[in-house]
């Protein structure tokens, strides 16, 4: 449940506001160092009580719910507190990692005076469907032409989708450079958190579980070396740490804590020869990266399985029918490939779900676009 929290702090006048700090630490590397930035916080309900906030928040509330009636729409208090903020802090635009947030799309169709744009930070799949009505932001940074193909298909009223690739992938290619050395034989991605293993996603409990099963049986058998890359974050790491020693039989195991500022998990999976995965946005990442990938999906439901006409190839392993040996197979198989056959098998696919640009990396072009957009405004000013 959302917090209200107070203040009386003079907002500070900007040029670009970052819609929420969860993710703001992909968007700042693409602002440059003469941009005047903030963040607004939309986790809890922040009330400024500062005396240049009331004829901002006045406005805005007066001019909302006449919108509201007019549309036969419920009138949303967060949206006009979060509005008037935007407004009295001047942003001529307001960007977020949070590409999914409903109120986001909101209001960039109900304020004029700012850009908006939203910047993909994870794989989507079928819940678009769900949520499709409410997804209708004024411009949208994406991962590649599936994201595009999907939420058209969808009905989502997007204006204007830019192919970016992942701004997140772009980053770690930037902080480490070129190749790394091969370490392990076998990455097991986790996709662990309480919540989805207790509550809500028990078919993703049950394939990991097995998919762990499998993974570690295959390198106990051929004398080969896995690795576990970490999921929850700091609070929750003994809590994913302390289910996995309870589901494997081989503790001499090599377990790395997952670290957002050190891209602990790209650098495992990059330090590694297979990766196996169930669905988690890294895969797709790292298929982009040329890095050879299993997709497994050992349950029933298609949520879980790679979506669409790639659903079937050497990437994949799927159905709740899929034994010990189909999936020791099929490592084999990858194993034996080399880096160039996996590329001319993979290119296609992965170039689908994530651009890729050697010469180009994703937060440059969004620095361009911003500093475009800047531009134009300050022109029209």
């Amino acid at each position: 449940m959302a917090r209200i929290r107070f203040s009386s702090k003079k907002p500070k006048l900007v040029d670009v506001l970052i819609y929420d700090s969860v993710g703001s630490e992909n968007i700042k590397a693409s602002l440059g160092n003469r941009t005047k930035w903030g963040i607004i916080e939309v986790r809890d309900i922040e009330i400024n009580v500062h005396p240049i906030m009331f004829p901002n928040v006045i406005s805005v509330v007066l001019r909302l719910m006449f919108l509201k009636l007019r549309q036969n729409e419920k009138f949303e208090l967060r949206i006009a507190l979060e509005l008037a903020l935007i407004k009295a802090r001047r942003a001529k635009l307001v960007i977020t990692n949070i590409d999914n947030s409903r109120r986001f799309s909101a209001l960039s169709r109900i304020y004029g005076e700012a850009k908006f744009l939203a910047v993909q930070n994870a794989f989507r799949t079928d819940e678009i469907d769900d949520v499709a009505k409410y997804l209708c932001v004024t411009n949208f940074f994406c991962f590649g032409k599936e994201t595009i193909d999907r939420y058209v298909k969808a009905g989502c009223s997007i204006d204007q989708y830019t192919v970016l690739g992942s701004l997140r992938n772009g980053l770690y290619r930037r902080a480490f450079p070129g190749k790394r050395e091969k370490k392990y034989d076998l990455c097991f991605v986790s996709q662990y958190k309480q919540a989805r293993f207790q509550v809500s996603m028990p078919e993703l409990k049950q394939t990991s579980i097995r998919l762990l099963e499998f993974s570690e049986r295959y390198c106990l058998e051929n004398d080969r070396k896995l690795v576990i890359a970490g999921n929850a974050k700091d609070k929750r790491f003994p809590y994913e740490f302390q289910y996995f020693l309870e589901n494997l039989t081989n503790r001499n195991i090599q377990f790395k804590p997952n670290n957002q500022h050190s891209f602990s998990s790209y650098r495992t999976i990059d330090e590694s020869e297979v990766t196996v995965v169930i669905n988690s946005t890294i895969g797709y990442e790292s298929m982009a990266r040329g890095q050879k990938v299993l997709f497994c999906n050992f349950s029933e439901n298609p949520y879980y399985d790679v979506p669409g006409r790639y659903r079937d190839g050497v990437w994949s392993l799927s159905g709740g029918d899929v034994n010990y040996g189909m999936f020791s197979k099929r490592l084999d198989e990858l194993f034996q490939m080399t880096t160039e056959e996996w590329a001319s098998l993979t290119r296609e696919m992965a170039e689908y779900f994530v651009h890729e640009d050697s010469g180009r990396l994703p937060q440059d072009v969004l620095t361009e676009q911003i500093g475009e957009l800047l531009t134009k405004t300050d022109r029209r000013a």
